[in-house]
């Protein structure tokens, strides 16, 4: 009963942190961050992030309760804390490298952009592949066309299954019943 109390507890202090830190995202000013358009491209193409969890995390949920946010992977401080983490410092957008059992290299996970700022999808994917990532997994539609592009090829495929969808959020946002595509980078070996 003391371990249900104490996770409750813990829960509850972690509930009360991240919505501090969400206000403090939102309405904090950060030091030393890009102030231009320019400034923030520029961070991104010198892979200079904030690698904070905390402040990824708050990115991340930013981005969680705007569009899209049925096809964006969720995770918790716990999670995170198991990754390497980059956020654009600044702005809400930034990804996530998570580990790869038996293989070297990184799934590619939480690519967010809530910006505002157009076309910073290509660049947060040139960071990460540059900083390891060799897999990632999408919906089927324009995504894997885009990440053919960067140099990704299909390894495995998984259709829909409404298991996974009990309220037909994902079938709504993607205006169909849509499968995942799992995809490595064209020379990374192939995950069991």
């Amino acid at each position: 009963m003391r371990i249900i109390k104490e996770s409750k507890e813990r829960q509850r202090y972690n509930n009360a942190y991240m919505n501090f830190i969400l206000l403090e995202h939102d309405f904090h000013i950060e030091e030393n961050v890009p102030n231009s358009k320019e400034a923030i491209i520029q961070s991104i193409k010198d892979n200079d992030f904030e690698t904070s969890t905390v402040e990824f995390h708050a990115s991340l949920q930013h981005a969680l309760n705007r569009a899209h946010s049925a096809v964006l992977s969720a995770y918790s401080l716990d999670d995170l804390n198991k990754m390497k983490c980059f956020k654009v410092k600044g702005i809400s957008a930034g990804f996530a490298l998570k580990p790869v059992k038996g293989v070297s290299g990184y799934d590619i996970v939480s690519v967010h952009n809530d910006s505002g700022i157009k076309a910073l999808g290509s660049l947060l994917m040139d960071s990460a592949i540059a900083l390891g990532g060799r897999y990632l997994d999408c919906f089927e539609g324009y995504l894997p066309d885009f990440y053919a592009k960067k140099g990704f090829v299909q390894y495995d495929f998984s259709p829909y299954d409404p298991q996974y969808d009990p309220e037909g959020k994902l079938k709504a946002e993607l205006k169909g019943e849509k499968g995942v595509v799992f995809m490595k980078y064209k020379s990374a070996p192939t995950p069991k």
